[in-house]
């Protein structure tokens, strides 16, 4: 609580040397224990926006050429055809300093910003394009749905056991912080499953299974569909291409 009294985060946890209620404490922002609350008490599912535009880290670079004060905001690193960025008139290359008057210091703030406020509502957000620092109304949307054939929960004698995976969607894309265009991402991996175990990641890109590429959540179906006596397996992780070797 703050010296008003207000109710200002949640503890959930501490990290504590001794075991005592002495070390570092991590807590859920009040703003965000209430959009769940009220989210339980109605029976609705919380969903974050769909910004609809991929967000990067302001790097010292970026500050000194668009002669920011500080390192600090989320630039717009593409921005997706008919999403809501792109309707509010936001463009790749902006750099986003504030939601509804708050300063934000990063994409996570960003969206958690647009995630309180919640579907269904607008937000104000106020960028610097080109020097000038210019202001767009954003409709809160909630993502769009994906196709039947776009996601699955694979499981079987294979290394995707436990994988669920999906077609690299507009909105998966952005989610993840990847780049939209044909694939399959991994988007969660089960715990205790093989593919865990194997250490796959949210936001692995499985690039080729075998002798052939991946195109699709179709391709990876259809490739490890037949159990085999080894698998080589090319999955890309960020800015790395994994190549993995593993038996039958």
């Amino acid at each position: 609580v703050d010296m008003a009294g207000r109710v200002v985060g949640i503890n959930t946890a501490i990290f504590s040397s001794s075991g005592g209620s002495n070390g570092v404490g991590f807590a859920i922002p009040s703003n965000l224990v209430r959009l769940y609350v009220e989210s339980a008490v109605s029976g609705k599912k919380v969903e974050r926006p769909w910004l609809g535009a991929r967000l990067g880290a302001v790097t010292r670079e970026i500050a000194d050429t668009l002669g920011l004060e500080r390192v600090s905001g989320a630039v717009i690193m593409r921005v997706s055809d008919k999403g809501p960025a792109a309707t509010a008139g936001l463009q790749a290359g902006d750099v986003v300093l504030a939601v509804d008057g708050y300063e934000v210091s990063d994409p996570r703030t960003v969206y958690y910003r647009l995630t309180t406020r919640g579907v269904g509502n607008r937000a104000r957000v106020e960028v610097v394009r080109k020097g000038r620092r210019i202001a767009a109304d954003l409709a809160l949307e909630a993502p769009p749905a994906l196709g039947p054939g776009d996601v699955r929960n694979l499981s079987g004698n294979h290394p995707f056991d436990g994988a669920r995976i999906s077609n690299i969607r507009a909105v998966v894309a952005d989610q993840l912080g990847i780049e939209e265009g044909p694939g399959a991402v991994i988007v969660s991996v089960r715990s205790g499953s093989i593919a865990a175990n194997i250490g796959f990641q949210a936001g692995d890109i499985i690039v080729q299974i075998g002798r052939e590429a991946v195109a699709s959540v179709a391709d990876v179906e259809r490739l490890v569909r037949d159990r085999q006596r080894g698998w080589a397996i090319a999955i890309k992780r960020g800015e790395r291409v994994l190549q993995l070797q593993m038996p039958g």
